[in-house]
């Protein structure tokens, strides 16, 4: 693995540690060694909701964070549409730094904007309606009560077929490209989202600066993030 001092992860919808892409998640995770900030863009888990312990088919997984952060890493974790009220757990155990719409950072002289991607599309009224139902105490207080394990199982109808409907929507890259182009011209240098499932490295020139725009893809059947190393961004795909 090439050395990189921040990356960025999404979509990885981990839920069986016995399958292959949960496997290949967590060789990857502990591969990473020296590094600085790991940077989770939403969607990391299958469904993850106000959980104050983690659920067993997530240990594996969520002991990796917690070993990258006892070495020193800082974890930042922006939450998606699968992954919500993270900080119960991410912020107070492993000391994560949590946003739950976006982030913005500073990296190489870089202002940055990291979000999930799944607020791009304002004419998704009827996702921003679920969104906020998602959200509301309700079912946070259901989600707090419940053991965890009654919660994935309530949630496994939702959790198991959104990201293959998310992948199917060809229209849904092309709105997060213009999106990155509206916080360009907002004054960020690059924007970093994740949500579609499409990979994606965009560099252009606004206003006299190098933009870009990237899309970390997923983990279902890409296995992208994108890398910077201490001087410049690369999207990279794990071997």
């Amino acid at each position: 693995m090439e050395p990189a001092r921040a990356v960025f992860l999404s979509d990885a919808h981990l839920a069986d540690p016995a399958a292959a892409p949960y496997r290949r998640m967590l060789g990857f995770l502990q591969g990473l060694k020296g590094l600085d900030d790991l940077f989770i863009l939403g969607d990391f888990f299958a469904f993850w909701m106000g959980f104050a312990r983690v659920p067993a088919p997530y240990r594996p997984v969520v002991d990796a964070l917690a070993a990258l952060a006892d070495s020193g890493t800082r974890l930042h974790y922006v939450e998606g549409n699968h992954d919500l009220d993270v900080g119960r757990y991410f912020a107070r155990r492993l000391g994560a730094r949590v946003h739950p719409e976006r982030a913005e950072v500073t990296l190489g002289g870089r202002r940055l904007l990291l979000v999930h991607g799944d607020l791009a599309d304002r004419a998704d009224r009827g996702y921003r309606a679920l969104r906020a139902v998602l959200r509301a105490f309700p079912l946070k207080h259901l989600a707090r009560v419940l053991p965890p394990e009654a919660v994935l199982a309530l949630a496994a109808p939702f959790a198991g077929h959104a990201p293959y409907a998310v992948s199917r929507n060809t229209r849904l890259p092309g709105v997060l490209r213009e999106d990155a182009r509206v916080a360009w011209k907002a004054g960020f240098d690059g924007v970093v989202m994740g949500h579609c499932h499409v990979p994606e490295l965009l560099e252009e020139t606004v206003d006299g600066r190098p933009r870009f725009y990237a899309n970390l893809g997923d983990w279902l059947t890409h296995f992208t993030y994108l890398a910077f190393d201490g001087a410049a961004f690369e999207l990279r795909r794990h071997a």
